[in-house]
Order: structure tokens, then C-alpha cells, then sequence
């Protein structure tokens, strides 16, 4: 199988059309290095063009990436917060319980989207700091909510496979857990479908040990 494989090479190229040849040569390379760029994301796309819009997403999450250095170096607390959408039980019309979401309000780039924002902290690493973050704050909120009473309430938190494959992360969670003070019980870890199947068995070695402490998945 392995020496059968070894006979195919997969290609991938990067395509660069010139509208003008006047074009000065620093800026050309810039353009090459961001196809460059592109073809080494995983995905099944054999070959990409250069355009004025890649550039342009590019520049952006290269603005979210630098500002999200610098937010998270300074103090999450400052720009990110959490927002607590309700889990309906549809035949009592009951909460039963909520998902803690990630929320970015950034003075240069404005409200920035989650679905931005997260996916340029997962390539960045980034995700790393700001999820212990996410925790952090969401372990909190449970606290406050069992303080008035509330011990039953399950509340979910997105988590990424980058920070659950960090060495330490089982420990450092079950330390923030007992710190706070909360019931383990009524925290939920998320983490996608897809996410999972890129590490498939580490992935799922982690998750059985969260399981088997009482937290659910």
C-alpha cells in the first residue's frame, strides 16, 4: 500500500495573471507569496488565481490577527464578553440550559464576527490564550448562577481541538473547575464534528477522561 502510494505526487499551483507589465517587482512577489500562502491550506482545490478580494481577506484577517494579539495581550475582559443563548425545552418551554458565545467588540475593526474572528485565532494559536479565557469567564457565570439558586443549569462552551490536544489542558480545566467552585456537572464542552476527525483517536482519549470526571460532552 505504502510503496503503491509512493508512485503519485499531488500538485497544486498557483496561478498569477498580469494586467500590467509595468507592474514594480516588490509588488509582484506580494502577490505571489499570498497564492503561496493559499495553496498550502489544506482543502482539495488544485489550483487558485490570484484576485483583488484574496488580498483583501488576507489584509483582514491579518488586521484581526495583529489586534487580536494586542487585545489579548493587554486583557481579554476588555474587548471580548460572552453572550448566554438560552436551550429551549420545546414541550415544558423551559431553559434548560445555555451556550456561552464568544463576542468581540474591537475599536478599529468594529463588532467583529465570530466565525471571523475564531477561525484566524485557531490559525494563529491564539485560541489557546483566548479560550482559557472563555472558560475561565464561563466557569464564573455558572458560579453566579449557583450562588442565586441555579444548580441545575448546564451551560456549553465552544472549545477547538488545539486546546484540547495542549498537554496540560485536562489539568489546568480541572484546577479552573475546582478554583471557581462550581458544580462540574453543570459544564458542557462543544467542539465540532469535523474538528474531532482530524485527530481522531487523541481527540476522543481526551474526551472520555472529561467524561469520566463528571463534564459533559
Amino acid at each position: 500500500g505504502d510503496v503503491e502510494r509512493s508512485r503519485f505526487a499531488m500538485a497544486k499551483v498557483g496561478i498569477l495573471e498580469f494586467d500590467n507589465l509595468d507592474e514594480e517587482l516588490d509588488e509582484i512577489t506580494k502577490k505571489i507569496d499570498i497564492v503561496l500562502d493559499e495553496i498550502k491550506r489544506p482543502g482539495e482545490d488544485r489550483y487558485f488565481f490570484f484576485s483583488e478580494q484574496l488580498e483583501e481577506n488576507l489584509l483582514l484577517d491579518e488586521r484581526i490577527e495583529n489586534e487580536l494579539r494586542r487585545a489579548i495581550r493587554n486583557g481579554s475582559s476588555e474587548e471580548f464578553y460572552l453572550e448566554y443563548q438560552p436551550q429551549v425545552d420545546l414541550r415544558t418551554k423551559k431553559i434548560v440550559g445555555l451556550e456561552a458565545l464568544a463576542r468581540w467588540n474591537n475599536d478599529e475593526l468594529g463588532q467583529v464576527s465570530p466565525y471571523k474572528f475564531i477561525d484566524v485565532a485557531e490559525k494563529s494559536h491564539l485560541i489557546i490564550p483566548l479560550g482559557d479565557w472563555l472558560l475561565n469567564t464561563a466557569c464564573k457565570f455558572i458560579k453566579k448562577l449557583e450562588d442565586i439558586g441555579i444548580n441545575d443549569m448546564k451551560v456549553a462552551v465552544n472549545i477547538s481541538v488545539i486546546q484540547l490536544l495542549q498537554e496540560g489542558f485536562i489539568k489546568d480545566l480541572m484546577e479552573k473547575i475546582k478554583g471557581v467552585g462550581i458544580n462540574i456537572e453543570n459544564l458542557e464542552l462543544e467542539i465540532t464534528e469535523t474538528s474531532i476527525m482530524s485527530n481522531y483517536e487523541a481527540v476522543n482519549h481526551k474526551l472520555d477522561i472529561l467524561r469520566s470526571k463528571g463534564i459533559s460532552i
